[in-house]
């Protein structure tokens, strides 16, 4: 039935060794007049909501947007940091953890994980 973008929806894990997959429809990137880093926001925090309803305590989370979709990667790393940082404190989720596929990306979420002028991510 498709998921809207910015928003998440659950299915089983099945074969996989986890019991739960959460999937995330991002926003493509059309320069940034779009409203697309709202909706990415909105996407992380469907993901803890997802994972609440779940009883979930730990969740990892890809990049979201930053390939095909084009979102600029320091931007997108940064939105995903602050949008989980607001949203843990109300969450039963205690453990995130953020995934890079390459080097690049690892190092946009290391450089949004050391800024904490938005608070600590737990």
């Amino acid at each position: 039935g498709g998921c809207p973008t910015g928003d998440a929806a659950t299915t089983p894990g099945f074969d996989l060794p986890a019991d739960w997959v959460i999937h995330a429809v991002g926003p493509v990137w059309f320069g940034g007049t779009a409203g697309e880093g709202e909706v990415l926001g909105d996407c992380y925090r469907a993901i803890l909501r997802e994972a609440d309803v779940k009883g979930l305590r730990s969740v990892a989370i890809p990049a979201i947007s930053t390939g095909i979709y084009g979102f600029p990667l320091s931007d997108a790393c940064r939105i995903a940091v602050q949008a989980l940082r607001a949203g843990l404190p109300a969450s039963g989720v205690e453990l995130v953890e953020l995934v890079a596929f390459d080097w690049a990306t690892e190092a946009a979420l290391r450089d949004a994980l050391a800024d904490r002028t938005q608070g600590p991510l737990r």
